[in-house]
């Protein structure tokens, strides 16, 4: 008779483990991932939100007839006379009207910066890399610095900002300028001795 075979040590199973995410990641995934968002809905804005005004000169119309005075009443009343003017208001046109489809592609870089941002801290290669956390920290930097210069010299840019600061956030939960890892307690202490 042959002996019993041994128990085994431990279940088997077919499928892996899952290994459970950091805390840390989850959330720089999260604001990386609303940073990706809120570059969605830019690139929409800019499509369709009507913003822009045409640029022209104010154009002046005389205001009608019955509702104006008669001249008998009130003297002369005629074009130069600034009651009489009604200010016509021109239409608001989205972007992209304006400027043509060429101007989504300043819409896209910041989307793209997110985009890779986003890819780095998901898989988790800005923790473990330095050269992926430069390149994060160097794309959410650029986002904010692009943002800034737009708002004073083109329209969309003040609305980029948010995007680099939710980037950079994202950034200092993975992979955080002191050099640590991580946030908590003590991430950004300074180290005994």
């Amino acid at each position: 008779m042959s002996p019993a075979p041994s128990a085994a040590p431990g279940p088997v199973t077919a499928f892996p483990v899952p290994v459970p995410v950091p805390p840390a990641r989850r959330t720089a995934v999260l604001l990386a991932g609303a940073a990706v968002g809120w570059g969605l809905v830019l690139l929409a804005l800019a499509r369709w939100l009507p913003i822009v005004t045409v640029q022209s000169p104010p154009v002046f119309a005389t205001a009608a007839p019955t509702a104006a005075p008669t001249a008998a009443l009130t003297g002369a009343v005629g074009p130069s006379d600034p009651a009489s003017q009604v200010f016509v208001t021109e239409p608001r046109v989205s972007l992209v009207a304006q400027s043509g489809y060429g101007v989504l592609l300043l819409v896209l870089l910041p989307l793209l910066a997110a985009l890779v941002v986003g890819l780095l801290v998901r898989t988790g290669a800005a923790e473990r890399s330095r050269a992926a956390a430069r390149t994060a920290w160097a794309l959410a930097v650029l986002v904010v610095l692009a943002g800034v210069a737009g708002f004073v010299t083109f329209l969309i840019g003040g609305a980029v900002v948010p995007m680099g600061v939710l980037l950079v956030g994202a950034c200092i939960c993975v992979a955080p300028p002191s050099g640590r890892r991580g946030y908590g307690p003590g991430a950004f202490a300074a180290p005994l001795g």
